[in-house]
């Protein structure tokens, strides 16, 4: 994963507020998760337009914490939810490296 790609919620995953706590159910393994605070703001910025370092520095801006610990935070969530079939990666990629190549989502931490 690279801070530019754009991570989005996987099709078909249901979510529903618990006493504040949102839990996520993704249908096809039925298995549920349920997410913190901060993991659930990382769940809502992921909307296939922000990068990963976009995620980053909007939760650097609401939460008080070292910017490398935060980094760490969203690169851990976004990795957990693509494993785990919650999210996946826009296909509204920007160049990269110049050469005209979208980033390939295929790939993994």
């Amino acid at each position: 994963m690279l801070l530019t790609d754009r991570p989005l919620e996987a099709s078909g995953v249901l979510q529903q507020e618990v006493s504040g706590m949102v839990v996520l159910l993704h249908p096809a393994s039925g298995r549920y998760f349920s997410l913190e605070r901060v993991s659930q703001r990382i769940w809502e910025l992921c909307d296939g337009h922000r990068t990963v370092a976009d995620l980053v520095v909007a939760v650097h801006a609401e939460y008080d914490a070292p910017a490398a610990e935060i980094e760490a935070d969203v690169l851990a969530t976004v990795c957990i939810q693509y494993m785990s079939g919650l999210g996946t990666f826009s296909t509204i990629a920007p160049v990269m490296r110049g050469m005209g190549a979208g980033i390939s989502h295929s790939r993994l931490i």
